[in-house]
Formats: C-alpha cells, sequence, structure tokens
C-alpha cells in the first residue's frame, strides 16, 4: 500500500515489515522491528503515519518515521488504517475485523461489523461517521463458475456507522451496494 502527504513525504509498506519513505529524491527504508507484513499504511500529515497488517499488526510514528511504536500486535490480519484528528483512529481486516480507538491509539476496541467477509477499506468521514468496504465472493475461493453464471466479479459490500452510538449498539451493518 501507498499513501502520501506530498510529493516529497510517501510512505510505502510490504513484506517483512518493510516500510519505505519517499522524500521527492530517493526512497529510504524505515526500521519497524517487525517481520509481519504490513497491508497498508496512512497518515495525518508529514510527521504522524500509521501501517497496518498481519496478525492484527498497528503501528505509528509521530517523528517522521525515524521510530515505528507497536500500538496492536494482537489478532486478525489488518487490512487498511483511517485516522481522523482528535485521536479518532480506525483499522478494518479480515473476517470482519474493525479495530477503533478515540485515544491516539492508547486503546483499542474491536466492535462488531455485523459481518464475517474481509474488510478491505475505511474511510472516516467525520467524528461520528466511518465507511468500510468489504469484498464477499459469491463463491468458495476453489469453485468454478457454472455456465449460467457470467457474472463472476465479487459483490462488494459497503457500511456506515456511528460512532457516537452507545456502547451497546452495534458497531455497524453490512448492506449490499449492488
Amino acid at each position: 500500500d501507498v499513501w502520501g502527504s506530498g510529493p516529497s513525504d510517501v510512505w510505502a509498506v510490504g513484506t517483512n515489515g518493510t516500510i519505505l519513505h519517499w522524500n521527492g529524491s530517493m526512497w529510504s527504508p524505515a526500521i519497524s522491528n517487525r517481520t509481519d507484513i504490513l497491508y497498508g499504511v496512512w497518515g495525518a500529515g508529514p510527521s504522524d503515519a500509521w501501517a497496518v497488517g498481519a496478525n492484527g499488526t498497528i503501528l505509528r510514528s509521530s517523528d517522521r518515521g525515524w521510530n515505528w511504536s507497536v500500538r496492536s500486535a494482537a489478532g486478525n490480519h489488518l487490512r487498511e488504517v483511517a485516522i481522523r484528528s482528535g485521536g479518532l483512529a480506525v483499522a478494518v481486516g479480515h473476517d470482519g475485523t474493525i479495530r477503533r480507538s478515540t485515544d491516539d491509539a492508547v486503546t483499542w476496541t474491536t466492535p462488531a461489523s455485523g459481518t464475517t467477509e474481509n474488510v478491505m477499506s475505511v474511510g472516516i468521514a467525520s467524528p461520528t461517521v466511518v465507511y468500510a468496504a468489504a469484498i464477499a465472493p459469491k463463491r468458495g475461493i476453489n469453485q468454478k463458475p457454472a455456465a449460467s453464471e457470467p457474472d463472476t466479479a465479487p459483490s462488494v459490500l459497503t457500511a456506515y456507522t456511528q460512532l457516537n452510538r452507545p456502547a451497546a449498539a452495534r458497531f455497524g451493518s453490512f448492506a449490499s451496494a449492488s
């Protein structure tokens, strides 16, 4: 995954904990001290970057990437993270996983997503509204399409949630976008 705040501040993540930074003229490795695959990266500016990956890994750097701290390292694979000023961070991943922090990643909750599909994308529209998308295959991965089934593309599920609901309320429910 790749994210940047400008032409001289671009981050990329990948296998074996790889984090690379583009400064406008060259790529430089950052030290993540992780061996997990990192799937997603996002930031709030040049000095605030986040990465997520396998085994629930959530990393954050608040010093232009010189140091990356582990904010979480347990649970399902996480595919993407979104952040917003005021300390709100939301990470999403496999098996319907949604992780949410409202205190700058000091503590995380795992609200129910209402799906067991892999949630692949997340965006924060406002402090109280988050959108997430999951890809739901129409059949098992090893099943061949029937002759009468011309459309083999996965269906896309989308969701939004009100983050200011009472704690007992469900995080959100997924509904078909197509």
